[in-house]
């Protein structure tokens, strides 16, 4: 395995060399989804991040009950780099990107695919057994949904309930939004 990353950046390395000499600009997508366009002379040097290059987001393939101790599943699952992830980390998110686009990176589908998050660090709303989670609504909300916030007109809705099986929504906790 190290052998075909190591000649794949052999390649990539080869073709930026070959690029470079034909170009002005080079352009660079981030994992964060933004994109940076650099001039072939402010480039010093080029660095492949050897470290933790996974996902900001990602989703439990398991679906577990509200009165499981999701946070220990999710150090268990991804390991302490990855938490439940906070409404408070996708209203932050929703201001720089598309959250429809989010939506779709993730395989959230309308009515299909909620998943456990938390408020203010908070599992449960107002002291009750009603776990908050994320719906996607597509800008129409059920009639027996409680909405507690939302984003962009109600495409994705924070709603709380009990006895219910979820997949839980984590983040990388080593990775800054802002």
């Amino acid at each position: 395995m190290k052998k075909v990353i190591f000649f794949i950046l052999l390649m990539l390395l080869f073709i930026l060399t070959i690029k470079i000499s034909i170009c002005q600009s080079l352009v660079v997508h981030t994992a964060d989804g933004t994109t940076h366009q650099f001039s072939i002379a402010e480039i010093d040097s080029i660095t492949f991040p050897t470290g933790n290059t996974q996902n900001l987001w990602i989703v439990t393939t398991e679906a577990y009950p509200e009165t499981a101790n999701l946070d220990s599943i999710v150090i268990a699952t991804f390991g302490p780099n990855y938490r439940v992830a906070d409404w408070n980390d996708l209203v932050d998110y929703s201001l720089t990107h598309s959250i429809e686009e989010w939506a779709d990176s993730i395989g959230m589908q309308n009515g299909d695919g909620d998943y456990y998050i938390t408020r203010d660090g908070n599992h449960f709303w107002n002291k009750t057994n009603r776990h908050y989670y994320i719906a996607r609504h597509d800008h129409i909300v059920p009639p027996n949904f409680l909405v507690h916030a939302h984003i962009d007109n109600h495409f994705i809705d924070l709603g709380s309930w009990y006895n219910l099986m979820k997949r839980i929504l984590c983040i990388r906790t080593d990775y800054s939004l802002k």
